[in-house]
């Protein structure tokens, strides 16, 4: 992983820049895989059925 600059606009971005900046292409695509594979059975609850955009740009990518 690289670690972003610290510019307005990635500071402005907030914990977004955790998926868009600190991964890889391939992290990404692996991130992006294991949230959707293991949802059902890692996070799902009664109120979040299936994964925000929010938290799989966030903290969904770190836990995957």
């Amino acid at each position: 992983m690289k670690t972003p600059e610290a510019t307005p606009e990635n500071l402005k971005a907030g914990v977004t820049v955790i998926m868009l900046y600190l991964f890889d292409s391939a992290e990404k695509l692996l991130a992006i895989d294991t949230v959707f594979a293991e949802y059902d059975r890692r996070w799902k609850t009664q109120k979040y059925q299936r994964p925000t955009i929010g938290a799989l740009t966030t903290w969904l990518a770190r836990e995957a």
